[in-house]
């Protein structure tokens, strides 16, 4: 569950690390020699990437490297006691995001799963002077094909079969003789990247073989 996010780095946090890095599952490094590491300062606490687009900012809680500090052991709390966020859009997301006070700085699609307060709150300064965007490149999630810069794939808000099919694909990349030492991998290997890099694509791909399938039965 996407709340546990919360507890595991509370935890951590007590045990004395220093900062917390956090994937969610269907997150991924698809390059293998950067390191979250040399994007610290010593301005920020909290750092993750928020998707630009549609008019709008859309912070994104799914790669989140955060430091131990007072306020950030604050910060963890007061989301965890958002009770009325449990089964809200985006989860902790969401109440993260009003925790800073950028609802109305979402794409206006998404205002209607918020509030009339958090819509008409302003954004938290002294909070968001301690947060450091990210380059798109930590936490790529879109379902076209990521560009070569990108150092972490999300799948989020895609379909389980999608996700892990297209999580399949990127890791074999990552060792890029796997097709060519097991051909029998290479049809497998090209439906992966297909549903990886175009959601309306594999749906189209899933009804004509479901249209197939019935015709011959």
């Amino acid at each position: 569950m996407s709340w546990s996010k919360v507890l595991v780095i509370q935890a951590l946090f007590q045990e004395g690390y220093d900062f917390v890095f956090w994937i969610d599952a269907d997150a991924m490094f698809v390059q293998l020699d950067q390191d979250i590491s040399d994007q610290i300062d010593d301005q920020h606490d909290i750092y993750l990437v928020s998707h630009d687009g549609e008019g709008g900012q859309t912070p994104n809680c799914g790669v989140w490297l955060i430091r131990n500090t007072r306020e950030t052991r604050h910060m963890l709390k007061e989301l965890w006691a958002r009770e009325d966020c449990i089964n809200a859009l985006w989860w902790e997301q969401t109440a993260f995001i009003e925790y800073l006070g950028l609802a109305s700085e979402l794409p206006k699609r998404f205002h209607r799963f918020f509030s009339r307060k958090a819509l008409a709150a302003t954004p938290q300064q002294d909070r968001l002077n301690k947060v450091k965007w990210l380059d798109p490149k930590w936490n790529y999630m879109t379902s076209r094909i990521a560009p070569k810069s990108t150092v972490i794939r999300h799948y989020g808000g895609l379909g389980m079969h999608h996700r892990i099919a297209a999580m399949i694909y990127n890791m074999r990349l990552i060792d890029k003789s796997y097709y060519l030492k097991k051909p029998g991998k290479l049809f497998y290997g090209i439906y992966c990247f297909l549903i990886s890099t175009n959601t309306r694509l594999f749906i189209r791909i899933k009804i004509i073989m479901g249209l197939k399938r019935n015709k011959n039965s």
